[in-house]
């Protein structure tokens, strides 16, 4: 291809439009509330981050989602797992000795009721 060809930028049907970007107002804060400590009850995004099951983490209370967070006391540490840390977490489930296994595989001759 020739530089310049028709082919070398995206026709107008197939461009993707931009999303409108949301500015506060100068000098304006939104207020999100008082910092809650929460932990995690599922996969979660919050704060540009994802919180995965058992995370305990501070949110504002705007942010508070009961659909995976529960409201933990104070005194719980913050526990943050990161990428790698849950990549093992999911290789080690998958590992022989730590899969749950049937009573037939257990006891094949049936010998224990």
């Amino acid at each position: 291809m020739s530089p310049g060809s028709a082919n070398d930028a995206p026709s107008p049907s197939r461009r993707i439009p931009a999303r409108p970007r949301v500015q506060e107002p100068e000098g304006e804060e939104r207020d999100l509330g008082p910092l809650v400590r929460v932990q995690a009850t599922r996969v979660g995004f919050v704060d540009n981050a994802r919180r995965r099951e058992g995370d305990v983490f501070d949110v504002h209370e705007a942010e508070f989602s009961d659909k995976w967070m529960v409201r933990v006391t104070e005194d719980v540490p913050t526990k943050i797992t990161g990428p790698a840390a849950a990549l093992k977490k999911i290789h080690d489930d998958a590992l022989p000795g730590k899969m749950a296994r049937s009573a037939a595989e257990t006891d094949p001759l049936g010998t224990k009721s």
